[in-house]
Order: C-alpha cells, then sequence, then structure tokens
C-alpha cells in the first residue's frame, strides 16, 4: 500500500448568475407580524421591545386589541405603507426608552453602490397645542464586535410614509444595520419594506482560497476516483468573469510510477 499524493492541472472558469441590474441583499416588510427570522434586538434603555402592528398607536386602542388586518382609522399612520404589518416602536411616558433592531448579517464586501432605503413615519402626540414625535437612528457596523456607527438620524416629524435612501459605506463581509427606536412620547417611530441592494458592478474577484484534504491515510492499492483535494474558493462582485487556472498539487511521494494518471 502507499500513502497517495498525485499531481493535479486543472483550469476553473467561475460563471455565476449575473445581472447588471441592482442585486437585493436584504428585503424585509414584517409580514410575519413578529421579529424577523435572523434578525435581533439589542436594548439599550428600558427594556421596551420594537412590536409589529398595522400602523401607528391609537389613543382608542391602548392595550393595541383592534386586530391588525381591521382597518383602523385612529391609528397613527392607520395602516401600514404596504402589506398588513410594519414594525413600530412605541411607549406612552417619558422613559426615553431605546431599543435597536438589527438585520441579520449581511455579506457586502465587493459591493461598490450599496443603498439602503425603507418607508419612515412618526406622528407628534399633539397635547394642549404642542407636540411631540418619537424618534429613529440609523446605525452600522463592519463586523460582530466593532462598534457602532451613526449614519443618519431622523429627530423631526413624518407625518406620512415617507422614502429614505442612505448609501451604506465601508462594506464588509460582517456587515449589520440597526434601527434604534426611541420614544419621546409620541405615536410611535414606523418602518415599513426595508431593503438593502447594491446598485453598482463590480467585477467577480477571487478574495479567499482554502484547501481541505479529505484523505489523509494510507489508501489500498487499486482505488481509482478518490479525491486527495478539495478547493473551496470566494467570489465577491457581480460582473465579468472570475477566472482560476492552473491549479497544481505536487506530490511528496519518493515515485508515482504504480499511480494510474488521472485516476
Amino acid at each position: 500500500m502507499k500513502y497517495l499524493k498525485i499531481i493535479v492541472a486543472t483550469s476553473i472558469i467561475i460563471i455565476p448568475f449575473l445581472s447588471i441590474q441592482a442585486q437585493i441583499k436584504l428585503s424585509e416588510g414584517f409580514e410575519s407580524g413578529s421579529l424577523p427570522s435572523g434578525w435581533t434586538e439589542e436594548n439599550l434603555l428600558g427594556g421596551e421591545p420594537w412590536r409589529y402592528r398595522n400602523g401607528g398607536h391609537s389613543p382608542n386602542d391602548n392595550n393595541w386589541l383592534v386586530p391588525p388586518d381591521q382597518t383602523y382609522i385612529t391609528r397613527n399612520p392607520p395602516s401600514a405603507y404596504e402589506g398588513t404589518y410594519n414594525a413600530i416602536f412605541f411607549k406612552q411616558g417619558d422613559g426615553n426608552e431605546r431599543t435597536k433592531l438589527v438585520t441579520p448579517v449581511m455579506v457586502l464586501l465587493g459591493s461598490s453602490s450599496v443603498e439602503l432605503s425603507f418607508y419612515l413615519c412618526q406622528i407628534p402626540w399633539i397635547f394642549e397645542g404642542s407636540g411631540n414625535n418619537d424618534a429613529l437612528r440609523v446605525y452600522y457596523k463592519v463586523a460582530q464586535d466593532s462598534p457602532w456607527v451613526l449614519l443618519q438620524e431622523y429627530l423631526d416629524p413624518v407625518y406620512d410614509w415617507d422614502l429614505q435612501s442612505l448609501v451604506l459605506p465601508n462594506p464588509s463581509d460582517d456587515y449589520y444595520v440597526a434601527f434604534e427606536g426611541h420614544t419621546r412620547w409620541g405615536f410611535g417611530t414606523c418602518i415599513d419594506n426595508v431593503v438593502i441592494e447594491d446598485k453598482g458592478t463590480t467585477p467577480l474577484w477571487i478574495k479567499e482560497l482554502e484547501f481541505n484534504q479529505p484523505v489523509n491515510e494510507y489508501t489500498p492499492s487499486g482505488i481509482s476516483n478518490l479525491t486527495l483535494m478539495r478547493m473551496d474558493f470566494k467570489v465577491f462582485g457581480n460582473t465579468d468573469t472570475a477566472w482560476l487556472e492552473n491549479v497544481q498539487f505536487t506530490s511528496l511521494n519518493t515515485s508515482d510510477s504504480d499511480i494510474q494518471s488521472g485516476g
């Protein structure tokens, strides 16, 4: 029996499905009526969670007993931007509660122009001629253990669903976006239809190569089609073709005379 290591020379062409149109990295409309799969929360003050309902808070439905699929014009806003549910951060009072609603991890490395868009509504609660509205801040971070970076804050009233668009800087392969709600005795800060998309074009390129040897023990003679080496690679970008040519594995045997070529 012989410890087998053989020479391999190969040419690999990577041709994924390509499109020059915007590529959606994340799309969430909160239609599950609960915390979306993969999303998390980070509480900063007060322990108040994000909730999911049709529209904003209604002073006539303090306990939110009216079913989401039922029209209720005293909600502020009266309905989600689209569908039956939106995300809302609300608590009546002056506790200044704050909680981040965090996206799943996203691989954005290699993207040239990443845009975050979402619909926002935060209607003020008017009392004796003056009003207060809840607020929203948008953060990003480039790795799980990295600090949050403030991207934009929305402190003023937004009386109807309004589209917001932000360019996401410093794309990485471990990227997160957070929506931080801040209660200030309004009718809630409401978001809907969150979309993150790569609107640019970047030629495909190979970032990482990893080699694995499934078999590292002695192998009986006469065995054919035995996988001795596996190669994994990460490709980033969204246009053109990435080429990997002439990969060579060199035998460390004293002689390969009893190994069949191509076997």
